[in-house]
């Protein structure tokens, strides 16, 4: 309850009364950021450099943007343009000591292991996906693995300034920048204004929110997140959307904007005559156990035909779906980009392969001593 209190209190667009206590905290965690960028910049600090592009995608909004989404949908226009991309992350969702040494995430990896969004991600998209704590140590362990790889996607890194990078692509959505305070008396990450440093912004909505203004040369990626499928859990097998009428269902999630889902959700369900649903949420990245869908289910007391959930949640779920006593099926989704942009995006991204070509031109002309 008080989380999403919180939650309700940064989106507004200005500072609740409520939050101003903490604000001489932000103030202070404002500036530490900006020092921090600054001594990058500045080279007081130094940024290791792929000998390959680097494309960082995150958010400067705390919790889910549709930045998953967005960086399967980016990988396949990479694959598309004939590039050989291979994605690198943090690891979020796993154990504190999974990610003490790197490792490559495969489809079949534990969760618990590697973290919920990069297994996700080896699922959607035929490219390796490496994780660890530190994303420097991720890139060169990727490169090692996978000498083909001639691009790095960077998961959620946007304030991982020790990697050095040849394009930064902000997420946002229609929350825009909420209070445009940074944490805790608000929602961000990092200075509203170092936003507009972020070469590409992708919009999760279609249009930039009302919040954010871009400055010029921003480039603007409108996409929108589309239902594609229901599917079970247990299998991967298709659900008929009609198969939905009379049905009693739970839908819950463990992500970082669950009403987003349940939106969606809401949508489908009336629109397929479904009986009735409730609604469940969890914590972002919460490590399901069997013992919690079977306490939902007990809870229910008889008046539930079927559990729905994200793909995020799905892939935690998979390994006791088959066991429980209801049919557990997740909700699959792409991000559409808009078709109006894509050549812009396309010419961003064939502008880094010239670049790399020019800095291996000019590496082979270099004099040696």
């Amino acid at each position: 309850m008080w989380r999403a209190k919180i939650l309700a209190l940064w989106a507004r667009p200005r500072l609740s009364m409520w939050l101003f206590p903490l604000w001489p905290i932000s103030l202070f965690y404002r500036s530490a950021m900006a020092l921090r960028r600054y001594a990058y910049r500045q080279g007081w600090l130094k940024a290791w450099r792929a000998p390959v592009p680097v494309v960082v995608v995150g958010n400067v909004y705390v919790g889910g943007t549709g930045k998953t989404p967005f960086t399967l949908a980016l990988v396949k226009l990479l694959q598309q343009q004939g590039w050989r991309p291979g994605i690198v992350s943090r690891g979020y969702g796993a154990r504190q000591s999974a990610t003490d040494k790197p490792e490559l995430v495969l489809p079949e990896s534990d969760p618990l292991q590697v973290g919920d969004e990069p297994l996700l991600m080896a699922r959607r998209r035929n490219c390796p996906v490496v994780v660890h704590r530190q994303r420097v140590t991720a890139v060169q362990h990727l490169l090692s693995l996978q000498s083909e790889i001639d691009i790095v996607v960077c998961d959620d890194g946007l304030q991982h300034l020790a990697l050095a990078r040849d394009l930064e692509i902000m997420v946002l959505d229609q929350r825009g920048f909420g209070n445009r305070h940074c944490l805790p008396a608000g929602p961000l990450r990092e200075p509203a204004i170092q936003a507009n440093s972020f070469s590409v912004w992708a919009c999760n909505g279609a249009v930039p929110p009302v919040s954010a203004s871009p400055s010029h040369g921003v480039v603007l990626i409108p996409f929108v997140l589309e239902p594609t499928a229901l599917r079970a859990v247990a299998d991967q097998s298709p659900y008929a959307l009609p198969d939905l009428a009379g049905k009693r269902i739970l839908l819950f999630a463990g992500i970082g904007a669950p009403e987003r889902f349940f939106t969606s959700m809401q949508t489908i369900l009336e629109k397929a005559q479904a009986e009735h649903w409730q609604m469940r949420a969890f914590p972002d990245h919460h490590p399901y156990q069997s013992a919690d869908l079977a306490s939902l289910i007990a809870q229910s007391a008889g008046q539930l035909d079927l559990l729905i959930c994200t793909e995020k949640d799905a892939v935690k779920c998979q390994k006791f779906a088959a066991q429980l006593a209801l049919p557990l099926l997740y909700l699959a989704v792409e991000a559409q980009i808009d078709e109006s942009v894509r050549p812009q995006l396309w010419q961003t991204l064939a502008a880094l392969k010239q670049t790399q070509s020019i800095e291996a031109l000019s590496r082979i002309n270099q004099p040696t001593m």
